[in-house]
């Protein structure tokens, strides 16, 4: 056999294998047999002309699923089963319940009909409807006139109509979609639930509801197991007091964190404060803000412009209201409870804080003043000594600083740097609050303190005011803003600050005070190529409340040129040296210079400057990096608020479920409102007892075998304060280990000193409110701690849990594919015997014909013997023989049809 033979059986054999696996595959598919396996009576019925078999606790079974009724008319000729009384449809692990059913069998179709149907499937997921169709052959349900569904764990979905797949897992939701799943509201119209792996698909318009926070978007997913959530497309959030924006976003229910993707924006309505950015992070844990991709924040300011006459007089105040941007690579803003925040940091606010109030040339002037007035008084003494105590004239008792000739009055008195209102050591803020002798150490404040930072190529923007550095540093505790790494500003449009470093003192939106440490310049453009330059090693620069300069100091050696107009002309340059210099301003102007400590002034005509003296030692005019416009900070554009259009769209109703499940949402609801209730209650608590707790004066705490002098006892004595009785009841415990310095009253033997009550001493309440606030901060760890304890141990049991889950849905698989293979198997072998059989018998039958052929040909062989024999012969004919003389052959034999083979 050739090679083309053998291609041609082998092609014969495999699709000999293969039909029998195809006829196997659509008698699967379509089974169109439906077999009655269980029945407690069967009665044959004839209605209307119509054969009917009645049968009693009935089991049928068609398609490979199960139906049970307690009674089913079967119309045999027409395939219809109608099933009454306790029907069940059992497919596999989905099982169909209902109080009546009609299967059309050539339809494959199950209709359910009555007061409850429910569905349920392996992962006991409950549909229930009124309307519900089954084909049990594609094994796909679809309800219609409303539905609900609840999971085991509690979930919520319903809608009017839908579909459920049992092959897939996934049910489908269409039309008036309501969803709860852990405290959360959601509402759309179009909705897959995957059950297999707890995946909702949103897959229309959302709205979606926590508590009193609301968000919207065009669709998004959310997957039970990770508690995580995506939004997409127009994604807009609400809170109580914020706003926001973006393309996309990600919610993680179980951290609560938010990841907010593409043209991001949050807006803070108590704050007038905006943050935009492609990407921003929320961290809940740490209170964190992180902001990343073309970050920028925009401040919204609001400040009191003066109103002049035509005099110049103010006669009134009108409101600025301008918007402040700032950008840069990273933004981050975070907030921790002012009683968490490290006293180091504290320390290191309060210390920028007092350098920021500092005023030496205050300090150099009343230095000066005292120095003045000693003198005054030395001379008046001498020449009362000298004149026989004759009174002289009086003097002045002040002395004028020198100055550059310029007259001009002293500068006023409330120049000298006044104690700010928010200053650490005044007011509520104030780290330790003294009240006469006693000082009392404040209660445990939570008062969130923010901390703001910015990290490569920052840049500030407002129309009166931009700045520039590599990073910037701010918070809560002193309001002072640090610009680090080349930080250059510019106010009024000409005038440019820049220093290794500048402190900002922020105060009601508005800078206060800027302090430029180390090579500082300040520089005032006056002309195209003329310039106003100061130089030291420290400038302070005051502001006015409506961002105007009005007053800077140079100190450490200043240097200045100044270029003076004469009729409107630049006529002069004047360049200074001094130790110290002073300048006011008025109307944005240069007003008066005030030169410290023996000025060095040299005058020249324009003409006669030279080009390289025009500028100081290190100037640069840094026009190209100054920001020109809200575009230079960021691209994205500010949204205007939408609040009142989605706090007016309507929540989430679930009205299928108060028919299927009645009372389940009234329990959910009465579930929230108590937990919220709670929380108020503990939040009204804790504000009750701050309100209601003792301060704690401070005492002087002694060794038990100290010496006490008698003069530090009686001091002691007098600082001593009445305390009420139950303060002093609860501090006991805690006094007990504590010696404490007696007074001369404690020692008092009379009648009233006996009965008299021990009075504590600072220093024992406070150890008493220290070991009472040390004792309730361990309770709130531990309890935190317990807390983390119990999330880490169900996250590690749901874990488990799945991983089993999984696990076991493997071994099934691979055991159901084992099974399979093994049917298979037999298949195959009996295939192969059978072939083997039929290969047997071909054999046999070609070995047959061979003998057969051989014989044949030995008879013609004896034939053509006798022939050679017989020669001359005339030919003869016989029955079986053909003989012509030359040839006998024996004629075939001839088969039933008279015809030879």
């Amino acid at each position: 056999m050739g090679r083309k033979g053998k291609e041609i059986i082998a092609f014969l054999l495999a699709l000999l294998f293969a039909m029998p696996a195809a006829s196997a595959q659509k008698t699967e598919q379509k089974d169109s047999l439906v077999r009655l396996i269980k029945a407690s009576n069967i009665q044959l019925m004839e209605v209307l002309g119509k054969t009917y078999r009645r049968s009693i606790d009935a089991t049928f079974l068609h398609n490979g699923t199960y139906l049970k009724c307690d009674t089913a008319l079967w119309d045999v000729a027409n395939k219809i089963i109608n099933a009454r009384g306790h029907v069940q449809l059992i497919q596999k692990e989905t099982i169909l319940t209902s109080d009546k059913m009609q299967y059309y069998v050539d339809d494959n179709m199950v209709q359910c009909r009555g007061s409850l149907v429910q569905l349920q499937d392996k992962e006991r997921n409950t549909l229930r409807t009124h309307y519900l169709d089954y084909n049990t052959q594609d094994s796909i349900a679809f309800f219609s006139n409303g539905a609900s569904m609840r999971d085991k764990d509690g979930q919520i979905i319903e809608s009017i109509d839908g579909s459920y797949d049992a092959r897939s897992k996934i049910f489908t939701f269409r039309n008036q979609v309501n969803m709860f799943t852990d405290s959360v509201f959601i509402k759309t119209s179009k909705l897959d639930y995957r059950a297999s792996d707890s995946r909702a698909d949103f897959l229309d318009r959302i709205d979606f509801w926590k508590e009193e926070n609301m968000l919207t978007a065009d669709g998004g997913w959310y997957l039970r197991g990770e508690e995580t959530f995506f939004f997409r497309g127009n994604v807009h959030g609400l809170t109580k007091a914020q706003e926001g924006w973006s393309d996309s976003l990600y919610y993680y229910r179980i951290p609560n964190d938010v990841l907010m993707m593409g043209r991001a924006q949050v807006q803070d309505t108590t704050r007038d404060v905006a943050a935009v950015a492609n990407r921003i992070h929320y961290i809940d844990t740490l209170s964190e803000v992180r902001l990343t991709r073309d970050a920028a924040v925009a401040l919204r300011t609001k400040e009191d412009k003066p109103l002049r006459d035509s005099l110049g007089n103010q006669i009134g105040t009108s409101e600025k209201i301008d918007t402040l941007y700032m950008g840069g690579d990273a933004i981050t803003y975070r907030t921790i409870p002012k009683c968490d925040v490290p006293q180091g940091v504290f320390a290191a606010a309060q210390s920028r804080l007092a350098d920021m109030h500092t005023d030496p040339v205050q300090e150099y002037r009343g230095k000066a003043a005292a120095a003045a007035a000693q003198a005054a008084a030395q001379q008046k003494a001498e020449m009362q000594s000298g004149m026989g105590g004759r009174p002289s004239a009086p003097e002045s008792t002040q002395s004028q600083p020198e100055d550059s000739g310029r007259e001009g009055p002293a500068e006023p008195a409330d120049e000298a740097g006044p104690t700010p209102s928010d200053s650490l050591f005044n007011g509520s803020d104030s780290l330790l609050v003294q009240t006469d002798t006693l000082v009392f150490e404040p209660e445990r404040d939570t008062t969130s303190i923010g901390f703001l930072k910015a990290v490569g190529n920052v840049k500030i923007y407002r129309k009166d005011i931009q700045i520039v550095c590599d990073s910037l540093r701010y918070n809560d505790i002193d309001s002072v803003a640090r610009f680090y790494i080349d930080p250059v500003a510019w106010s009024e449009g000409r005038r440019q600050y820049f220093s290794d470093s500048l402190f900002a003192l922020v105060k009601n939106q508005s800078v206060e005070r800027v302090s430029m440490q180390s090579n500082a310049f300040v520089i005032t453009q006056e002309a195209e190529t003329l310039f106003d330059q100061i130089k030291a090693t420290e400038v302070m620069a005051y502001f006015d409340t409506t961002g105007a300069l009005r007053r800077f100091d140079a100190l450490g050696g200043a240097s200045a040129i100044f270029f003076l107009k004469e009729k409107e002309e630049i006529a002069t340059v004047n360049k200074v040296e001094s130790k110290m210099l002073s300048a006011t301003f008025k109307d944005n102007e240069l007003n008066q210079v005030f030169y410290y400590d023996s000025p060095k002034n040299d005058a020249y005509p324009i003409p006669q400057l030279r080009q390289r003296d025009r500028e100081l030692k290190g100037f640069h005019w840094y026009k190209e990096r100054q920001p020109q416009g809200r575009e230079d900070i960021t691209d994205l554009t500010l949204r205007p608020s939408q609040r009142a259009g989605y706090e007016s769209r309507p929540k989430a109703t679930f009205d299928q479920t108060d028919i299927y499940f009645p009372g389940y949402m009234k329990g959910v609801y009465k579930s929230i409102e108590d937990s919220r209730r709670r929380r108020q209650a503990s939040r009204a608590e804790g504000e009750r007892q701050e309100e209601t707790a003792v301060p704690v004066p401070d005492a002087e705490v002694i060794a038990p075998d100290a010496e006490v002098p008698a003069s530090e006892t009686e001091a002691v004595a007098e600082e001593t304060v009445t305390v009420p009785a139950d303060t002093v009841a609860a501090a006991t415990p805690v006094l007990d280990s504590v010696s404490v310095r007696e007074t001369p009253a404690a020692a008092d033997t009379s009648a009233a000193a006996a009965v008299k009550p021990h009075v504590p001493t600072k220093e024992e309440l406070r150890a008493a409110r220290k070991a009472d606030q040390e004792r309730i901060r361990a309770e709130k760890e531990a309890a935190r701690e317990a807390r983390w304890k119990e999330l880490d141990e169900r996250d590690a049991a749901k874990a488990a849990a799945k991983a089993a889950k999984k696990q076991a849905k493997e071994q099934a698989r691979i055991k159901k594919l084992l099974q399979r293979q093994a049917v298979q198997d037999a298949k195959d072998r009996k295939k192969l015997e059978r072939y083997v059989e039929r290969y047997r018998k071909k054999k046999a039958r070609e070995d047959a014909r061979a003998a057969a052929k051989a014989a044949r040909a030995a008879a013609r062989a004896a034939a053509r013997s006798e022939k050679d024999s017989g020669k001359g012969s005339e030919p003869e004919e016989t029955n079986n023989t053909i003989n012509d003389g030359n040839n006998t052959e024996p004629l075939p034999p001839l088969r039933g049809s008279g015809h030879p083979e």
